[in-house]
């Protein structure tokens, strides 16, 4: 449910309390029609999605879309098996289309990502809008909020937890891999639960713990950050990426999990690597 600019709402529902399980499937940058991309892990965690049941929340970068005719990165060796006999961009939306079209009923929101964006300045056509439209879900934005709201039968809500989540931007920095913008997003977005971030192709999960005061009350709460790696490795087969010395990615993914805490009887998360 998109409630306004910026800001999504996923109902999700809450059933069997002692043994609640709930998985999200966090995922950015898969760039899916570059040579490079992983689709065989792809689809590996998109049917695990589809055996939990889970949601899946992607944050852009989901098209690689740099073959347009005119950007200047374009190359053959970068061209994955696809028509060249079909216009570029409805063909790139048409694959993804196809890729996708199996776990549509998990797909819980499309974020956009720089390339996306690059494709909509130059290209005037909204590639996550147009997939997001075939598949019936949500195309949000760079970056936004997504309250995760968990709600009984009744309509009785049990409790929500807030997400801020960030395409991101710069280039990570080979040494800090861009842990250094915890500590600024966590100025500037005191009500997240959990900070998600892609871009840089790294994978890290930070705890923030802070302290909050409600009603007199003094408590330790934990804000975690979490950055997402991509579905692509360039490294030993791209010329571009090697001549550039440029290091390996992470690649995968990342889970989400809500459960029930027996002993503190409340909804936790807990993260943990997509295998």
């Amino acid at each position: 449910m998109l409630l306004g600019s910026g800001v999504v709402r996923l109902v999700i529902p809450f059933k069997r309390q002692q043994r609640f399980r709930h998985y999200i499937l966090l995922t950015a940058d898969r760039h899916l029609d570059s040579p490079y991309s992983n689709h065989v892990l792809q689809r590996r965690h998109l049917e695990q999605a589809k055996e939990r049941g889970a949601l899946v929340i992607d944050l852009g970068d989901l098209f690689d879309a740099m073959q347009g005719r005119d950007d200047p990165r374009r190359t053959k060796q970068a061209l994955r098996n696809m028509r060249l006999d079909a216009p570029y961009w409805d063909a790139l939306v048409d694959e993804a289309y196809a890729f996708f079209e199996p776990y549509r009923d998990h797909i819980a929101m499309l974020g956009r990502g720089n390339h996306e964006y690059r494709v909509l300045k130059h290209a005037e056509t909204d590639l996550t809008a147009r997939l997001a439209d075939r598949l019936g879900t949500i195309a949000a934005g760079y970056r936004g909020f997504v309250e995760l709201n968990y709600r009984r039968s009744d309509g009785q809500s049990i409790h929500s937890f807030v997400l801020y989540y960030t395409h991101g931007s710069g280039s990570g920095g080979e040494v800090t891999r861009g842990t250094i913008r915890t500590n600024r997003r966590a100025v500037y977005v005191p009500d997240a639960d959990v900070i998600i971030s892609g871009h840089i192709h790294e994978s890290w999960l930070m705890e923030l713990p802070r302290l909050r005061l409600y009603d007199g009350s003094v408590s330790v709460e934990t804000q975690f950050h979490l950055q997402l790696p991509s579905y692509k490795q360039e490294i030993m087969k791209q010329e571009w990426w090697d001549v550039k010395d440029y290091a390996p990615k992470a690649v995968g993914a990342w889970w989400l999990e809500t459960y029930w805490d027996t002993r503190e009887q409340k909804l936790k998360l807990k993260f943990s690597r997509a295998d």
